[in-house]
């Protein structure tokens, strides 16, 4: 019932107002949130979220959404959710129906092509320009996984340049409920080769170990070189 609920409702307002947080909260599950407080009281932003495989990718999006909501109820909504696009050229009238439902849609979702391997300069130059306006959500990974293994090279780079914060962002499911943590802004090093490794720590940070196991042992690393050792005064 709760699913038919939603695409009727996603039906209307596809058709009449394109309202966003509607949506939301007809999708959304109740979740536990932390870090909450790492969300900019003013202004726009990003969250880089673990693309987390446990559910369908819109429930994934609801849940983050609505938990932001209830930090940032300003944004609610005005999000635009960056999405990749590639051709498939098996399935034209599929894609063809679905370009126009999404064009419908363009307030809030950005689709960005990828052509050999690499995103359409245009797509990210739309979005850095609408990201001053719109708080926005991305899946650097690009691909949905049950553990979090890396970001899409390139990525933390490009979120370096945006005149905007990036936070990463975990989102997981137990038995029991939904889980949303937010971690704090990233500060950038200044090494843009590094941006990559940067954004994937910090995303894997925020995740339980059993869902980004392959980080355990460069997290460990981390930990260790970023703890200072107590001062003894003699």
């Amino acid at each position: 019932m709760v699913r038919l609920r939603f695409w009727a409702g996603w039906a209307w307002q596809t058709l009449a107002q394109r309202r966003l947080a509607p949506l939301v909260r007809l999708r959304a599950a109740p979740s536990l949130i932390s870090g909450a407080a790492h969300l900019p009281s003013v202004g726009t932003f990003v969250l880089a979220l673990n693309h987390y495989k446990g559910a369908p990718t819109l429930d994934v999006i609801a849940v983050v959404l609505a938990a932001a909501e209830q930090t940032r109820p300003d944004c609610a909504n005005d999000w635009l959710v960056i999405a990749g696009k590639r051709d498939n050229p098996r399935h034209r009238l599929l894609s063809a129906a679905m370009q126009h439902i999404f064009a419908r849609w363009e307030r809030h979702v950005l689709h960005i092509a990828w052509r050999n391997g690499s995103p359409s300069l245009r797509g990210l130059r739309a979005w850095r320009a609408r990201c001053l306006r719109q708080a926005s959500l991305v899946f650097p990974e690009g691909r949905t996984a049950l553990h979090f293994e890396s970001v899409r090279e390139g990525s933390g780079r490009w979120l370096a340049r945006l005149p905007v914060p990036s936070l990463p962002t975990a989102v997981w499911r137990t038995d029991q409920s939904w889980h949303v943590r937010f971690g704090a802004p990233l500060v950038w090093s200044a090494r843009a080769d590094l941006h990559d490794l940067q954004l994937s720590l910090n995303m894997a940070r925020l995740l339980p170990p059993e869902l980004a196991p392959s980080w355990q042992a460069d997290l460990a690393a981390w930990h260790a070189a970023h703890t200072s050792p107590e001062v003894v005064v003699h």
